[in-house]
């Protein structure tokens, strides 16, 4: 079985009369720039509307991804769009997430209030850090107890 394949050169001839035929290119490239801009921002505020995957409440992650998009340089052929965060760069292209500069920890929230707080900070209600020699605790806060009662023990007879 023999298969010919013949590939035929008439649209770029047809492409290059149409781009020669366009004599405000750089404004339409910035206008192409200026259109992708909005439906990024568009599509990030729609992100931002839908809420997180837990229901928590909002750290405005697409708002703020969206506050960092803008057009760059336009010239006749290109028009960049730059996205100036980590938090998206980091959704794409994944990674460790590490403490911040001067931690040696992270906190992973467990419940709603917790979420997006420092715990060290006092910010979660009902829990506080105890530092003993070399340990840090993070401790909830209890009930207030009343006066202690001696306790009994029936096997030594001491009460």
């Amino acid at each position: 079985m023999k298969i010919e394949i013949n590939i035929n050169a008439t649209a770029d001839a047809a492409l290059n009369r149409l781009q020669a035929g366009l004599s405000a290119r750089q404004g339409l490239m910035e206008r192409l720039g200026q259109r992708s801009v909005e439906y990024l921002k568009d599509h990030f505020t729609k992100r931002e509307m839908e809420g997180n995957k837990k229901g928590w409440p909002s750290q405005h992650t697409w708002a703020r991804i969206a506050e960092a998009t803008s057009l760059g340089q336009v010239t006749a052929d290109q028009a960049t769009i730059r996205i100036a965060s980590r938090i998206l760069a980091h959704k794409i292209t994944g990674g460790i997430v590490k403490p911040t500069a001067g931690k040696r920890f992270l906190a992973l929230p467990m419940r709603a209030e917790a979420y997006g707080k420092s715990p060290g900070g006092g910010q979660v209600p009902g829990l506080f850090f105890l530092r003993t020699r070399g340990h840090q605790y993070l401790v909830k806060k209890g009930e207030k107890r009343g006066a202690r009662k001696a306790a009994t023990s029936p096997r030594r007879g001491i009460t």
